[in-house]
């Protein structure tokens, strides 16, 4: 279990905070490519990742006690990526 967090936390970090600047990035609506190659990390690497750590702990009938919190964290990453990409398609540019 260990190992498994030794991998999959640096991801959910570099993930969140990908996801943040992205935000930052199309919310004062000056988008970059460092926040483009950020959401695509994000969405090829880091979504498929933390969906695929949440269920093994599900299916391997581990939530209990701090590991339901890490799967929430885990399980709700993809779904913030599509909301923000959502966003992004629905509203365009901000300003």
């Amino acid at each position: 279990m260990l190992i498994e967090r030794f991998f999959i936390w640096p991801l959910t970090i570099l993930g969140y905070s990908s996801m943040c600047v992205a935000f930052f990035h199309w919310v004062t609506d000056t988008w970059s490519g460092a926040a483009s190659l950020g959401m695509l990390l994000s969405v090829v690497l880091v979504a498929p990742a933390t969906a695929g750590y949440a269920g093994y702990l599900w299916r391997k009938n581990l939530l209990q006690g701090w590991r339901r919190w890490e799967a929430l964290v885990c399980a709700a990453f993809p779904v913030l990526v599509l909301l923000l990409a959502s966003a992004v398609i629905m509203v365009g540019r901000v300003n």
